[in-house]
C-alpha cells in the first residue's frame, strides 16, 4: 500500500504478517491467528515503556467485543507472563456505531451497550487495544467510560494499524491533564482510510456490527468464572 508507513517497531516478519492478513483477502481463522501474533508482540512493546513504579503493578487491559479473543488476548497474555509482579486486570466493550449526540461531529461517540470490567485500583496503566484506529470515537468513547473511576498515569493506545490523523481526532475529546498521558504504539501508519475490502467484523468472520454485538468473547467467560472463585 503506497499510502502506508511502518514504525521501527514493525519486524519485517510483522510487516509480512500485515501484508498478508490485511491487505489482502484471508480466511477469519487465518486473521484471528495474526492478531493474536500481534497483540503479543504489541504487549512486549508497551511493556518495555512502562514505568516503574506503584501504578506499574496494577495494569488494566481494555479492548472492544471484537478484539477480545484475539488482539487484545496476546497483550493480556505476554503481560500475565513477562510480568508475573503485576495484577492484570481485563474489560470489554461492546460498542453500536459512532453517533454525533450534540449536532456537531468533532464529539461523535460510540455508546456503550454492554461491558465487562474487572476490579481495578484507581491508579494504575492503562493499555487500550484495537485493531485499526482510525476515526477514533470508539477508543475516545470507552476511555472517557473509563477514567470516570480511573487514574492512570499512563494510557497506552496500541493498535497494529492506525490512520494518521487518529491521534488528533482522539485527543479532542480530551483536556490537556488527559492527553498528556497518551503513548500511542503501532506498526503502520496509513494516511488514508481503506475504502475496499471487507470490514474488520468480517475479517474477524462477523456479518456486521450487530453480529458481533451479539457475542461473548471466550476470555470474558473464563476470566468472569475465574473471578467467581476467588
Amino acid at each position: 500500500m503506497k499510502s502506508r508507513s511502518y514504525t521501527e517497531l514493525a519486524t519485517p516478519e510483522i510487516q509480512n504478517l500485515l501484508r498478508s492478513n490485511w491487505d489482502t483477502p484471508s480466511e477469519p481463522a487465518d486473521f484471528k491467528k495474526t492478531m493474536y501474533k500481534l497483540g503479543k508482540a504489541l504487549g512486549e512493546a508497551c511493556s518495555k515503556k512502562i514505568k516503574n513504579s506503584n501504578s506499574a503493578k496494577e495494569i488494566c487491559i481494555a479492548c472492544t467485543v471484537e478484539d477480545a479473543d484475539f488482539l487484545a488476548k496476546g497483550v493480556l497474555e505476554y503481560f500475565t507472563n513477562a510480568r508475573p509482579e503485576a495484577t492484570v486486570r481485563f474489560a470489554c466493550f461492546w460498542n453500536r456505531k459512532s453517533i454525533d449526540p450534540y449536532g456537531y461531529e468533532k464529539y461523535d461517540i460510540a455508546p456503550v451497550i454492554k461491558e465487562y470490567v474487572e476490579p481495578v485500583q484507581a491508579e494504575c496503566i492503562l493499555i487500550v487495544v484495537k485493531t485499526v484506529i482510525s476515526g477514533g470515537c470508539v477508543v475516545a468513547t470507552n476511555i472517557t467510560h473509563l477514567i470516570e473511576n480511573l487514574r492512570p498515569l499512563q494510557i497506552f493506545i496500541v493498535a497494529p494499524l492506525m490512520l494518521e490523523n487518529s491521534p488528533r481526532n482522539l485527543e479532542k475529546h480530551f483536556g490537556r491533564s488527559i492527553t498528556k498521558r497518551f503513548q500511542y504504539l503501532n506498526f503502520a501508519l496509513d494516511k488514508e482510510r481503506q475504502s475496499e475490502g471487507p470490514s474488520v467484523y468480517q475479517r474477524y468472520g462477523w456479518e456486521d456490527e450487530h453480529d458481533k454485538n451479539t457475542a461473548t468473547p471466550e476470555i470474558v467467560m473464563e476470566r468472569r468464572k475465574a473471578l467467581a472463585l476467588l
